[in-house]
């Protein structure tokens, strides 16, 4: 069971991560590309909308499967499992305010692990990073209500302040990806806005990585809320 939830629900998320992709690039991407390339994107606009509306029409079909379903019965099943009485668990037994220090200090210390050479690290690294930064983001929302909020407000900061710099590095690569698929399959009508496309999202990549190094030293300076 545990290998078809997890197997199944990462290729869900695969698609689900597909058609995010194909939004962002239509909704922001392509628009902010044409205030520097106006009246020079609409091919490419209309292309990348078809493509986007397969994405979904696929997603939507993947989703009144019975497959989804039998998904979300079996992950269902598991977490029922942590109320069971039988199950020697003892951290599930204590008070989270003396296990969520320890949780906190898990996810954080990745974290600062892989940023200690931050300026190294792939398209593929920082992306990674920037999953594991909206982890942390999700835990710190999870435990507001039991710290201090100054503190906690400040810790947030520094997360969002590099969670932006990351998403907005990844978009760029992403939407370099989606426009070179889109050029090769097409008989040559896109090769001119997609060329603007990738100096532009080249560029976009370029602007966000220089406040990267500034925003992932504020982030290790950054005191622990629930220390």
């Amino acid at each position: 069971m545990n290998h078809f939830s997890g197997g199944g629900s990462r290729r869900f998320g695969r698609e689900l991560g597909q058609t995010r992709d194909w939004d962002v690039l239509c909704m922001q991407s392509i628009p902010a590309a044409g205030a520097s390339f106006p009246g020079e994107l609409a091919r490419i606009s209309e292309a990348a909308a078809s493509a986007r509306q397969a994405s979904h029409r696929k997603l939507e079909g993947i989703l009144h499967r019975g497959a989804f379903t039998t998904l979300i019965l079996h992950l269902a099943v598991e977490l029922s499992c942590l109320d069971d009485p039988d199950r020697n668990n003892l951290e599930m037994e204590q008070p989270f305010t003396q296990i969520g220090p320890y949780l906190m200090d898990r996810i954080a210390g990745k974290i600062t692990k892989r940023t200690s050479h931050v300026m190294r690290l792939s398209a593929n690294g920082l992306h990674s990073l920037r999953k594991k930064l909206d982890r942390l983001y999700d835990d710190i929302a999870f435990v507001e209500a039991l710290y201090p909020k100054p503190h906690l407000s400040a810790y947030r900061a520094r997360c969002e302040e590099l969670q932006e710099i990351l998403g907005l590095a990844n978009d760029a690569v992403v939407t370099r990806r989606l426009v070179r698929g889109l050029v090769k399959s097409d008989s040559g009508n896109l090769e001119r806005p997609g060329r603007h496309i990738l100096s532009w999202s080249k560029e976009r990549r370029k602007e966000a990585l220089r406040g990267l190094e500034r925003a992932t030293v504020n982030f290790r300076l950054a005191s622990p809320f629930w220390r």
